[in-house]
């Protein structure tokens, strides 16, 4: 039962992601997902599989880059204190 699950998953992945993947790492401009903004792939972070990420480098920092340096700064004044 466990060997027809991922015979299927397999199968459907082969039928369908790997034309989506061959097109991603073939594209020379994205839309982001977060900002609409249609930018090229140079502004986009790359998977090691050869894809591009969704979400520009801009929204990348703004949604977790930023958020991290203010928990740390936060966290450094708390030590002070």
């Amino acid at each position: 039962m466990v060997i027809g699950y991922w015979l299927m998953v397999i199968v459907y992945w082969l039928l369908n992601m790997r034309h989506r993947d061959m097109t991603l790492r073939q594209a020379t401009s994205l839309v982001c997902r977060c900002c609409g903004q249609e930018l090229p792939v140079s502004k986009f972070r790359r998977y090691p599989a050869g894809t591009y990420r969704h979400t520009c480098n801009h929204c990348y920092w703004l949604h977790h880059g930023q958020a991290t340096r203010l928990r740390r700064i936060l966290r450094e004044l708390e030590e002070r204190a």
